[in-house]
């Protein structure tokens, strides 16, 4: 017996000591954020514009690529050989023995040292400055794509954080639901036991209890994925769980007419900039192929070398100057005639670059007008929801009082107080998910036109 009593002391000790600890660790794992927050917090995180800026930053060192084009070129060299050749054989006739003797010669050592440096400049290459060009606007894009990434990130922030507020409050409404459940299937045990309900009202309630449970399962799930994809956007581990502080937001409409949304969208929205500018880089790259195979380049080059041969001596520096020596210095000119067609169809795929370049652009503004133009009928629909739900939810409200007043008198089936039950908490989850996917759109929206949709006053 005293063993069993230690034992169950110990339990209880070890319980009590590990409570503080789970405890601390799940503080440690939770994050309390703000929408403001969760956007720098992902912004600073958020590994699609970490890629986005090492593309920034390879397409402004491509610009220095281009612009060094421009420098001579320098180098030096020095060289040195050594060779052995082997002895050759050879026949002599021999007067004095009147006989023909085969002698074998020598091996000859051989050699020489040398030193040089070369000097080449281009002159004139139309081709260099387009090229020069296209790459700038080139870094233009990758700057716009990462004002994009930007962007994106923060609406998905903002999507990902009302999701999870609505789950949440959905997640709330099923609880509530399962309350009144458990609370209905009591009163109906009651009344059954008194005589005055029947076992099909308790079946009723305890089939309806069930069925509000597995839901109650399915909205608890549903919190932990958006919380889950929260973290993910905000690139934290996935064993953090993040707590929105801020929970209500007004449903106004945008401080904005579509006709300015889309001004601002094609002035300011990063996507069609980047597009713009990968346009006119394809149009300077079409120039740089037409003069690459269609103008002359002019380069010109200068050269020293000196040289050192077996045998002979090195008398120290003034060598290089006095003897074996040579300077060589030079102006070519080439001028492209003919290289079997490929002109007429390295500047025809080209220009087919660029038209295709100017479809997309085209393209691009054609889609951010319907985007746009989507986005304001969402809202509207979505406001017009709203105020529709609103008025339901009270509706639903009242009947449910009515029903449940009925049915505590008599008047009234079970069935029928079920379905005004259902229905009150239909409209009530409707009315949450409209509200939030309301702030969703109006996210979307600031991504379309490229930027906050109220004008900051400097």
């Amino acid at each position: 017996m005293s063993y069993v009593l230690k034992t169950a002391m110990l339990f209880a000790i070890a319980t009590v000591l590990s409570v503080p600890v789970a405890a601390e660790e799940a503080a440690a794992k939770d994050m309390h954020l703000s929408l403001s927050e969760c956007i720098e917090i992902a912004l600073a995180n958020n590994t699609e514009i970490a890629q986005s800026r090492f593309s920034r930053e390879i397409a402004v060192a491509r610009i220095d690529q281009n612009r060094n084009s421009f420098l001579p070129q320098l180098s030096s060299n020095y060289g040195l050989s050594r060779s052995v050749t082997g002895p050759r054989e050879g026949a002599i006739f021999d007067q004095t023995t009147q006989t023909i003797i085969t002698t074998l010669g020598e091996d000859r050592v051989g050699g020489s040292q040398s030193v040089g440096s070369s000097l080449s400049i281009s002159i004139f290459n139309a081709a260099t400055f387009a090229n020069l060009a296209a790459s700038k606007k080139t870094a233009r894009a990758a700057e716009m794509d990462l004002s994009g990434s930007r962007q994106q990130t923060t609406f998905q922030v903002k999507q990902r954080y009302f999701t999870l507020l609505q789950r949440i409050e959905q997640f709330d409404l099923a609880k509530e639901q399962v309350s009144v459940s458990e609370e209905s299937l009591r009163r109906e045990k009651t009344m059954y036991e008194i005589g005055s309900r029947t076992i099909a009202d308790v079946l009723s309630a305890e089939s309806q209890l069930a069925s509000v449970r597995v839901a109650l399962i399915a909205r608890e799930n549903d919190v932990a994925i958006a919380r889950a994809q929260l973290g993910f956007s905000l690139g934290l581990s996935p064993d953090v769980n993040v707590t929105p502080t801020e929970k209500t937001f007004s449903v106004s409409p945008p401080p904005i007419t579509y006709r300015e949304s889309l001004d601002r969208a094609l002035k300011g929205n990063p996507q069609i900039l980047a597009q713009r500018h990968r346009m006119l880089a394809s149009r300077d790259q079409l120039k740089a192929t037409k003069y690459n195979v269609r103008f002359p380049t002019v380069s010109g080059s200068a050269g020293y070398s000196w040289r050192l041969n077996q045998g002979d001596s090195f008398g120290g520096v003034e060598d290089l100057f006095v003897k074996n020596y040579s300077y060589n210095a030079g102006i070519s000119v080439r001028i492209p005639i003919f290289n079997g067609l490929n002109t007429v169809n390295t500047v025809k795929v080209q220009k087919l670059e660029y038209l295709r370049s100017r479809e997309q652009l085209d393209q691009a503004k054609r889609q951010q007008a319907m985007d746009i133009r989507l986005s304001f009928l969402n809202l509207e629909r979505l406001r017009r929801s709203i105020t529709a739900n609103e008025a339901a939810v009270k509706a639903a409200e009242e009947n449910f009082r009515l029903q449940d007043q009925r049915y505590n008198l008599g008047g009234g089936t079970f069935l029928e107080r079920q379905q005004a039950q259902l229905q009150l908490f239909e409209a009530r989850n409707q009315l949450v998910q409209d509200r939030f996917q309301y702030q969703i759109e109006l996210a979307q929206l600031e991504q379309h036109v490229g930027g906050p949709l109220a004008q900051t006053s400097d």
